[in-house]
Order: structure tokens, then C-alpha cells, then sequence
């Protein structure tokens, strides 16, 4: 597998509440805001990390990588033997898709392709 991107995500219960320390920690304000849940700080050429406002998910993180191919990336991960969900299409996004893989512990890595 060959990422493009890496995305890291922290879940917060409120924008309102988190952005400013987010701000303050990254000396700047988010540099996009692919959707109304989301805010964006690129970190570097390919590193984004994002706060995204879902109270059910408050205190959670998560890693997803940006593959040109998710269909392509999962058929060379099954010839190897790990298995994933299907992916399914990422709302408030045309053709944005996401699926996720568990590791040994069960952790789940994120993948997702589209724009």
C-alpha cells in the first residue's frame, strides 16, 4: 500500500469549545473546512490533521490514509490475506469513499479515496 495522505482526527464534543485551544496550539487558524463537521490543518506535504465536532465520538482519534485507488488498494490487501468492509460513500462528499481495517488488536485503520 502506498499512501498519499495521512489523516489524523480528533473528535471533540464542540468546535466552539476546542477550536481556540487547536488554534492556539498550531499558532494559526484551520487552513480548510471540507465540511461543516471538519476543520483541517496541513501539517506538511501529505499530513493533515483534522478536529471533527461529533459528541458521540468526543475523546476518540483515528489514522485513515489517502490511497489513489481504494478498490485496487483493497484487492492487493486481500491477495495478501487482511480483509476489510466495503466501502461506503463519505457524506457531504461526491465521491469520497471510506472503509476501515482492523489491525492484530483490533484497532481500525482507516482508508478512503476520492475527492
Amino acid at each position: 500500500m502506498h499512501p498519499e495522505t495521512i489523516f489524523i482526527t480528533r473528535y471533540v464534543a464542540s468546535h466552539e469549545a476546542s477550536l481556540p485551544w487547536y488554534e492556539k496550539f498550531f499558532g494559526r487558524s484551520p487552513d480548510a473546512e471540507p465540511v461543516p463537521s471538519c476543520r483541517e490543518w496541513r501539517l506538511s506535504q501529505g499530513v493533515l490533521f483534522q478536529v471533527i465536532e461529533d459528541a458521540g465520538r468526543q475523546g476518540e482519534q483515528s489514522v485513515a490514509f489517502g490511497v489513489a485507488d481504494l478498490t485496487a488498494t483493497a484487492s492487493v490487501l486481500a491477495e495478501s490475506g487482511l480483509e476489510m468492509a466495503e466501502a461506503s460513500a463519505v457524506d457531504g462528499f461526491t465521491t469520497l469513499r471510506y472503509t476501515e481495517i482492523r489491525d492484530p488488536e483490533g484497532v481500525p485503520l482507516g482508508l478512503l479515496d476520492g475527492e
